[in-house]
């Protein structure tokens, strides 16, 4: 029994030279890399702003792993201001935080960083830009860093449809400076309604789901008798937004990424900045409902999308604008 049982831990494990202690097993490495670089980004009024994303994208790539991967992801930073990326609700090592001047130096433009880490808990994650160390990091979140982290469990309920929906805002008008950090949002240029650093934070009129604002933002096709689940992410800097399902009541499964024993039955449920909620409900009423934030002046600024069932379309197909004055409303 005892030579048997030595023999399958050197089959199974690598020994730490001299040491005696068995190492960790080794895990599957996902790599991924995130390119962060400046881009222009089209509003649904047809202004054409300017943005920063990860690979081009807002949101960012979605990254997918299962818990206990090991996961390396090359960050490049291409901006004009230094930056760094944080794993919000993933425990990660402490020199894999992100915040600048705290867990790491700050990734300079032009330099690259690895993160490597072991994800867990599962759960609805996600990533974004901590900042340059000069207290910035409002400014570069609603400039468009960030995106969604899913880390898949071992006993994940089955649903028919997953999807992610990435809550979002910025002024229309932020505009980055050369680099020069400054209170709050950074370096900005002035903004129409904005003379200083608490205007700045409260000028938001732009809002987006998944990066794209009503009527542009599009719709989530389901089938009847489907259960879906959406999981909501708040990557915004400075606004909650209660979303308000029409049609359907429901449950709240999870909250910031953990699995409630009990779920709770709501319609509309308040994601404040930088919280997450996987919500599900059973497709049992066909016909196009809306989704949206019940902070109404949210919605009317590009903050709702459809939730349309197979052979069922909207009354009027080509809505009109919020921004050409149509006062949608619940």
């Amino acid at each position: 029994m005892g030579s048997t049982r030595i023999v399958f831990l050197i089959a199974t494990y690598t020994f730490l030279g001299g040491t005696g202690t068995l190492a960790e097993p080794a895990k599957r490495v996902r790599e991924f890399t995130l390119t962060a670089k400046e881009m222009p980004l089209r509003l649904a009024s047809g202004k054409v702003v300017t943005a920063w994303a990860y690979n081009g994208k807002i949101p960012g790539p979605e990254i997918r792993v299962k818990e206990g991967d090991r996961v390396r992801i090359t960050f490049k930073n291409e901006l004009r201001v230094a930056s760094s990326i944080h794993w919000h609700g993933i425990h990660v090592p402490w020199t894999m935080d992100g915040p600048p001047g705290i867990n790491q130096t700050p990734v300079k433009p032009g330099e690259t960083f690895i993160y490597e880490f072991v994800a867990k808990p599962a759960g609805t994650r996600f990533y974004h830009t901590h900042g340059s160390g000069g207290r910035d990091e409002a400014l570069q979140m609603d400039m468009g860093l960030y995106g969604a982290f899913i880390i898949e469990g071992r006993d994940e309920p089955k649903y028919d449809g997953d999807y992610t929906i990435v809550l979002s805002e910025r002024p229309t008008t932020l505009t980055p400076g050369d680099g020069m950090a400054g209170p709050l949002h950074g370096a900005v240029a002035p903004h129409a309604t904005a003379t200083g650093p608490a205007q700045a934070m409260g000028a938001a009129d732009t809002f987006f789901m998944n990066g794209k604002s009503w009527p542009e933002a599009p719709p989530l096709r389901i089938k009847k008798g489907e259960r879906v689940r959406l999981r909501l992410i708040n990557a915004g800097s400075m606004s909650i937004h209660p979303m308000h399902l029409h049609g359907h009541s429901f449950r709240i499964v999870a909250i910031d990424g953990n699995r409630l024993e009990t779920p709770i039955v709501r319609d509309v449920v308040p994601v404040s900045p930088g919280e997450r909620y996987d919500i599900d409900f059973v497709a049992d009423n066909p016909g196009v409902w809306l989704f949206h934030c019940h902070e109404l002046h949210h919605m009317d600024a590009g903050m709702a999308m459809l939730i349309q069932y197979e052979g069922y379309e909207p009354v009027e197909k080509a809505a009109p604008s919020p921004t050409e004055g149509s006062g949608m409303r619940h």
